[in-house]
């Protein structure tokens, strides 16, 4: 499959984000049934409903909480942030900031 028609995929089926919140949809879908069963029992003057209700609404919190965060980090790394990335930078640059952050270090050290 040639490049072009990977794109023309991802831009018929749609790319991470699509999945991320498909998948969020998915999930949560459940947990409104659960909470809506949690009312009920509520309503009904259930013992411990009340308990139910407030663990399926932590849950639904912290489902959103990852589906935001996956988003966050996929915008992230659409946008070319964040990571490194192999042979950007040489070793020999990288033993030059060691030696200067070493120096710096030590300085600090005696001033301290």
């Amino acid at each position: 499959m040639q490049g072009s028609d990977k794109l023309k995929l991802i831009e018929r089926f749609g790319g991470w984000e699509r999945l991320v919140v498909f998948s969020g949809v998915i999930l949560t879908l459940p947990l409104f049934a659960l909470l809506a069963t949690g009312i009920y029992a509520v309503a009904v003057d259930r013992p411990s409903a009340g308990v139910g209700v407030f663990l399926t609404v932590i849950c639904l919190l912290v489902l959103w909480a990852i589906i935001w965060g996956l988003l966050w980090i996929i915008a992230g790394f659409r946008a070319g942030g964040g990571a490194f990335k192999a042979g950007e930078t040489s070793y020999e640059e990288l033993l030059a900031v060691n030696a200067r952050l070493k120096a710096e270090l030590a300085e600090l050290k005696r001033k301290a």
